[in-house]
């Protein structure tokens, strides 16, 4: 009890003191510091690691589906993803549906990285899968995807260009970002 009353006490001294002296006090100015944007490489771990955690395996009833998704979209002025659109199929409606839904549910897609705008154009690359072997030949078919974009690309610019796309594996029991 005595402890409680010393408490009590001390607190309606010390703020007449605290009180004056700010009224004393010179004022200062504080100026936060900024923050270098992240490297492309840190955004898209980041990003995604949010659309891994956003993405959901739909149930279907005729049993999991397997496939690779291509969504396109843009960062809007607020960074919300906008223009969502499908890009390639997986061939399954309820695959492409989740992965637009991942898409739309990234709350923010800032602070971007140094260089890009925000209507910059994007496009991730979402793999469900339900085993390691289907994981391992989706990874595979998008490598040779890859390799041949880059080989298409050189050709029109005259010169060696690169292709990135983020991937994502999803199973029913472990969702993870694969960047």
């Amino acid at each position: 009890m005595k402890l409680l009353f010393c408490l009590c006490l001390a607190v309606p001294l010390l703020l007449p003191a605290a009180s004056r002296a700010q009224s004393s006090a010179p004022s200062i100015d504080v100026t936060a510091p900024t923050t270098a944007p992240p490297t492309l490489d840190r955004w898209v771990e980041r990003t995604g690691n949010i659309l891994s955690n956003r993405l959901r395996y739909p149930t279907i009833l005729s049993g999991p589906e397997e496939g690779i998704v291509q969504v396109k979209f843009a960062c809007s002025d607020s960074g919300a993803p906008a223009g969502i659109a499908l890009l390639n199929s997986s061939g399954s409606r309820q695959l492409d549906k989740a992965a637009m839904r991942a898409i739309q549910s990234i709350p923010t897609l800032h602070p971007l990285p140094a260089g890009i705008g925000a209507g910059q154009n994007y496009v991730a690359t979402i793999l469900f899968a339900t085993t390691q072997a289907s994981y391992n030949r989706q990874i595979r078919d998008l490598q040779r995807q890859a390799l041949d974009n880059n080989a298409r690309f050189a050709r029109r610019a005259g010169g060696p260009a690169m292709a990135m796309a983020i991937a994502l594996l999803d199973t029913p029991d472990t969702p993870r970002a694969v960047n």
